[in-house]
């Protein structure tokens, strides 16, 4: 290949990246169902010609946004995700942390939310998309009961797919009360307090009550420490939208 079919190849790849993140940007102001081709095209500066070269269809788009996010928070990744400290105080730093991100970035889980609710009306590959991000969220909180389990926080009687389950699930149902009153719902109260509730119930009866109510410093900082470490060498879908929409 020539250098100016390595031009050619190259400059193809970006358009195809900014018309991508023109769809994030366009998504995030106006819905999935609002926006219009016409938009995307604005947003990237490309002719609707140009944008139709790499995808001809909204839902093209959509796709594409959502392959992007998913290819963030995937199995592959995932298995890498540090397994440390006391296992409920690793789950609350987590949370917490995603509280501060869908706040920054409060559009990814929303859109996800509504194309979940619609998705067989929209296209089969969305679809397929939200039960693969659903069952990779039941796995990845499983994991973590496990290894709550595994250190004896957690009781070894409980079902950990379960209960993680049931974790993605609250946390769901908090960002859906808290996207349709954003002034009626503190997110990170409300999250804490979720957290607060399953995790006592996932406890040994030994710590039960106790928890985490007055961790080491220390623990807290281990923890975040290792947290940051994770996002910053994998990424996050927050920080790629909030990237891509110019937020901070």
């Amino acid at each position: 290949m020539d250098v100016h079919q390595n031009k050619k190849k190259a400059q193809g790849a970006k358009t195809r990246e900014d018309c991508i993140t023109a769809a994030i940007q366009v998504f995030a102001c106006k819905g999935f169902h609002r926006a219009k081709l016409d938009d995307i095209a604005d947003a990237a500066g490309v002719t609707r010609g140009a944008l139709y070269w790499h995808y001809r269809t909204k839902e093209a788009f959509l796709i594409a946004v959502l392959e992007t996010f998913t290819s963030i928070w995937s199995r592959d990744k995932l298995v890498n995700f540090p397994m440390v400290g006391r296992a409920d105080l690793l789950i609350s730093r987590y949370f917490e942390r995603k509280a501060r991100d869908n706040r920054k970035a409060p559009w990814v889980n929303r859109l996800g939310l509504i194309v979940a609710l619609d998705a067989e009306n929209i296209h089969t590959r969305v679809g397929e998309i939200i039960a693969e991000i659903e069952e990779t969220n039941r796995w990845f909180f499983g994991s973590l009961v496990k290894y709550g389990q595994r250190t004896e926080v957690f009781d070894s009687r409980l079902d950990s797919n379960e209960a993680g389950a049931v974790l993605a699930a609250a946390y769901t149902g908090i960002l859906a009360s808290w996207y349709q009153d954003s002034h009626g719902y503190d997110l990170e109260r409300l999250t804490d307090s979720m957290v607060r509730v399953v995790l006592n119930g996932l406890m040994v009866a030994s710590l039960r009550g106790a928890g985490s109510k007055h961790p080491p410093l220390s623990e807290i900082r281990k923890i975040d420490k290792e947290l940051d470490r994770f996002f910053a060498s994998q990424g996050s879908a927050f920080e790629y939208a909030a990237k891509s929409t110019g937020q901070p």
